[in-house]
């Protein structure tokens, strides 16, 4: 019987032995496995992050690629500039261009700059643009032309020289109606829809309050806020003005090099 108990206590040390190297084993095997996991995934995430760059970096060549061949004249553009409140979209050429679509006062583009107007890593294209006058040999600068990529095409947005002054890095710009009336713009894109916001304005108001004479009087605005004269022209010239290259020299295809 003694024997026979002895071989009882070994046979439940044996069993405990197995149970607990078993359970080491499967330890080790589900710990490995999460190590392979966690590898693929890494190395998964990285190709993937990598090919997202590779895209990205894909797509804005090909869209710089499209903006020089509208600047170059081999690429038509979609006219989608709001013209008296209303926007006819229609295809147009650089090489063709008419302040008020009247052919007998042609457009000539003199300057380019790259901006990202609405801050989402691709740049858009603006020219400075020329109305000649069949009569005379003199030019006026007449227009601003902003050129916005959208599903697979660039569009065009136009701009009056006084309503694009000043224009910054930040694609932010002075819109003057008059001595006193000014607005600071920013510029998004819905899709291909131009929306112009204000971000600051001086506005001219006839308030006997403010002015014992009853003449005019101007206030200031930073958003909806009233603010100083002072701050209202530190908050508009903060930014750094956009470098200008010559489009007639062609020192403009230095920007897509």
């Amino acid at each position: 019987m003694e024997g026979l108990g002895i071989k009882k206590s070994w046979l439940k040390i044996i069993i405990k032995f197995k149970v607990k190297y078993s359970l080491i084993i499967i330890l080790s095997l589900l710990l490995t496995s999460l190590v392979f996991v966690s590898c693929d995934i890494q190395n998964e995430s990285q190709i993937r992050e990598s090919h997202t760059e590779n895209i990205e970096e894909e797509d804005t060549v090909n869209v710089m690629e499209l903006y020089y061949k509208v600047l170059n004249g081999d690429e038509d553009f979609i006219d989608y500039s709001n013209a008296y409140g209303e926007i006819n979209p229609n295809e147009a050429n650089i090489n063709e261009l008419y302040y008020c679509d009247q052919k007998e006062y042609p457009m000539v583009p003199t300057k380019v700059a790259l901006v990202d107007f609405d801050n989402d890593g691709m740049d858009e294209v603006v020219i400075l643009t020329n109305i000649i006058n069949e009569d005379s040999e003199n030019s006026t600068e007449i227009e601003y032309l902003v050129f916005h990529y959208y599903n697979g095409r660039v569009y065009g947005y136009e701009h009056i020289y006084r309503g694009m002054e000043g224009l910054d890095t930040s694609g932010n710009y002075i819109g003057s109606s008059g001595a006193g009336d000014n607005k600071f713009f920013g510029i998004t894109f819905e899709g291909e829809v131009e929306v112009e916001k204000i971000l600051a304005e001086s506005t001219t108001i006839y308030d006997e309050t403010r002015c014992s004479d009853s003449t005019k009087a101007i206030w200031f605005f930073i958003g909806d806020e009233e603010v100083k004269e002072d701050e209202y022209l530190k908050y508009i010239n903060s930014g750094i003005k956009v470098t200008w290259e010559d489009y007639i020299d062609n020192s403009w295809e230095t920007l897509f090099e």
